[in-house]
């Protein structure tokens, strides 16, 4: 039988928009970045142009306050802050590598609908510290802002782009570019040379539009000053291109709004262009980008017009990220558990500390029923990883059922290190409503205050308990829905509430196969797993039975060398850990692991 084991993640942002500022950005460099503060000082110099720039396109209404810059726990070599509850992963700005499918473009990862705000916006250390890129983006303020209204009010390009087309025939049957608004007036041109610059007039295609590889070039003189969703990029024309053609453009500083609106500079010039076939358009229903960011809760509302506002200059942190993460399994053993829930539960835990965990991670151990129990104060995993599976291990149900005290001991344990509880992870595991005080909802505030993670498991229940998802939503944690009838989804669960998500993907572990099946009795099953030449070290192979008798597992790698969990007939040049009490059977293979290792 399969199991479900349903992850929801909160779209909840720290970032708000208080008093017309921005509180709470958080910029992360990834941790294969080579040190270089160049970096850091370049992104203060964006955001805090950036900054200006918002506030003008939004009719002062935003700008950025404070911001938080988090370097790898690898960069020594500077003055930086402690980091507390700030993580790679939860960065709304990111400096990496170039993306394969980018380059050094900047880019937002957009997945949802309109009004939907985005993952996170990418930056390269090369656009960031490179000027010959201003050439092509314009000022790299402008830039910012035009990635942050994809990112944080869910709109979306009114210039073309893949998949787009760059010209039509508008209602009146005159052929347009691809634009907004339609009052930004131009020249339809095709290069012929990057160097010297070339070009020629556009020819027609068949039907009728300019051939492809024309392009649309804004002209010297405009009456418009938007789209920064459009042609951010105009400020003055740095491009070559643009000076052979002799253009020096108004700036664009604003965003398209509806010709009905009585913003101060909307006019029939500057309007939305409801014709573009531009993806704003097609997924936000021709609605501008103006109409979607009043929607939005930064301006529904509130947070309107400031002219008291005359300094915009944002504020930094530069911490550096913390070099080891805290867990704290809080466990539920209340009497609802009792039977294959509570094995199902140990087994899962006991995986968590004797696999799942790097080395050198933070973790304790804490049980609740009527009251909570500290079984574990912080200790750093390394070889004492049976040691805390036995604390587990010896784990028995009964009792009510109080997730507030389970939740303040495992507060109270993520300090016990001598550091700050702030950034630390509380894991809750829990398979019914809470029936002790305190309720979760009277310690919501406390919690908060801590400023801790809050992850829940809701393990066999159909509903979970609605004021602890609003806290893991609350606190940026996640939570999970898990069948009981399958251990091996609990299993998987708990890998991925391990994955530490410091961007460090050299040290992180990843799950490349996974099957659940039945195995009828004295019969064989076989199967296959790829490993390629890009993985491979410290690979374990983990079997879960339900059985009562433990399976025989042979694993035979490319080679043909043999790996048993139990003595056969046959020579075998290692053997499985077999653990009978949590029905485990786990394959470490030595050294790097040869490709196609197949069971």
């Amino acid at each position: 039988m399969l199991g479900l084991a349903l992850k929801c993640e909160s779209v909840f942002n720290t970032v708000k928009l208080e008093s017309n500022s921005y509180q709470g950005l958080l910029v992360a460099i990834n941790p294969e970045v080579a040190e270089d503060y160049r970096i850091v000082e370049a992104m203060k110099d964006m955001i805090t142009e950036a900054s200006q720039v918002l506030f003008t396109a939004t009719h002062k209404r935003a700008y950025f306050g404070h911001v938080t810059i988090l370097v790898p726990k690898t960069w020594t070599n500077g003055i930086y802050n402690s980091s507390h509850e700030e993580s790679y992963n939860l960065a709304d700005v990111l400096v990496a590598s170039p993306n394969p499918m980018y380059g050094d473009n900047p880019y937002t990862l957009q997945y949802g609908q309109c009004g939907d705000p985005g993952s996170y916006i990418h930056f390269t250390p090369n656009y960031l510290t490179d000027d010959t890129f201003v050439n092509d983006y314009g000022p790299r303020g402008k830039t910012f802002v035009h990635e942050w209204a994809h990112l944080r009010w869910g709109v979306f390009d009114e210039a073309p782009t893949e998949g787009t087309d760059p010209f039509y025939w508008d209602n009146s049957q005159q052929i347009q570019a691809t634009r907004c608004p339609t009052g930004l007036d131009g020249i339809n041109v095709f290069y012929t040379s990057d160097n010297p610059v070339t070009y020629r007039t556009c020819q027609s295609s068949r039907n009728g539009l300019p051939e492809e590889g024309c392009v649309f070039v804004p002209y010297e003189s405009q009456n418009v000053n938007v789209s920064l969703l459009s042609h951010q990029y105009i400020e003055q024309c740095y491009n070559l291109k643009c000076f052979k053609l002799m253009i020096f453009l108004l700036k664009v500083i604003e965003f398209c709004d509806d010709a009905n609106q009585t913003l101060p500079t909307t006019s029939n010039n500057n309007a939305h262009n409801t014709e573009a076939p531009n993806e704003q358009n097609r997924l936000c229903g021709m609605r501008s980008v103006w109409s979607v960011m009043r929607s939005s809760v930064d301006f529904n509302g509130t947070n309107f017009p400031n002219d008291g506002i005359s300094d915009v200059t944002p504020t930094f942190t530069v911490a550096r990220a913390r070099t080891f993460e805290k867990f704290v399994l809080v466990l539920d053993v209340s009497g609802s558990m009792n039977g294959d829930k509570i094995i199902s539960m140990k087994k899962a835990a006991s995986l968590f500390v004797t696999q799942f965990l790097p080395n050198g991670t933070k973790v304790g151990i804490v049980k609740f029923e009527y009251t909570a129990t500290i079984l574990q104060n912080l200790v750093v995993v390394d070889n004492n990883r049976d040691q805390l599976a036995n604390v587990i291990s010896n784990l028995v149900a009964n009792g009510g059922t109080c997730i507030g005290c389970g939740i303040l001991d495992g507060i109270t344990v993520l300090g016990s290190d001598g550091e700050p509880a702030a950034g630390g992870n509380l894991i809750v595991l829990t398979d019914g409503e809470e029936n002790q005080s305190p309720m979760v909802i009277d310690i919501r505030d406390e919690v908060l205050n801590t400023e801790v993670v809050v992850n829940s498991i809701f393990f066999g229940v159909s509903t979970a308990n609605q004021d602890l998802q609003d806290l893991c939503d609350d606190t940026q944690g996640v939570w999970f829905f898990n069948d009981d009838m399958d251990s091996g989804a609990l299993i998987q669960t708990f890998k991925q509430l391990s994955n530490l998500n410091d961007g460090d993907v050299y040290n992180e572990k990843f799950q490349i196969y996974g099957q659940s099946f039945s195995v009828p009795a004295n019969e064989i099953v076989n199967g296959s797993v790829y490993v390629d030449s890009s993985i491979g070290n410290n690979t374990v192979f983990t079997f879960s039975y339900s059985s009562y008798d433990s399976p025989h597992v042979l694993l035979y790698s490319p080679s043909g060398s043999t790996f048993c969990s139990m003595v056969p007939p046959v020579d075998c040049a290692a053997y499985a850990s077999v653990d009978t009490q949590f029905k485990t059977i786990t394959f470490q293979v030595p050294g790097t692991a040869e490709h196609e290792l197949k069971h």
